[in-house]
């Protein structure tokens, strides 16, 4: 029984120097070349951070929280929410904006009416989540701002 070998391993009758036609030489200093390539100063190629490095600046990353207002210029209509997520907050209100779909079944009518490029996002108060605290912890700080809020902005319109 004969057994198969690729033909990169046989040498050629032209060249004993040569594997499967391509130089020995040649080979190797290309797969230096790469290996130096890709891996400058601990880098990854291309500059694309590795999996472990991105999932230690998401750990690491401030988190934001608070209470914020969508209002409506044509009627004057807040509604007020928390999250303990802001910038989500802010690119979920920019994405329905540029989708022309409304981000709360509250305001839906008022949305249809008026159109999105009458509501704007206004952050009133933030909060920055502590390295010690936990989520339930920081949503209930958050919750407990967005009632402070509210009592504010109801003690505005009895003076108005």
């Amino acid at each position: 029984m004969q057994k198969y070998y690729p033909q990169s391993v046989f040498r050629t009758k032209d060249d004993p120097k040569k594997i499967g036609g391509e130089n020995i030489q040649e080979l190797l200093a290309s797969y230096e070349k790469r290996q130096i390539n890709s891996k400058k100063d601990g880098d990854q190629s291309m500059g694309k951070p590795s999996k472990k490095d991105l999932k230690e600046q998401y750990s690491n990353r401030v988190i934001i929280g608070g209470v914020y207002c969508v209002k409506c210029s044509a009627t004057d209509n807040l509604w007020l929410r928390a999250t303990t997520d802001m910038q989500g907050s802010k690119n979920r209100f920019a994405f329905s904006v540029s989708t022309n779909s409304c981000p709360e079944m509250g305001m839906i009518e008022v949305w249809k009416q008026f159109g999105a490029t009458t509501f704007s996002f206004e952050i009133l108060e933030k909060i920055e989540k502590k390295e010690m605290q936990t989520t339930r912890e920081f949503s209930n700080d958050v919750n407990t701002l967005l009632e402070l809020s509210i009592e504010k902005n109801d003690e505005r319109k009895k003076v108005n």
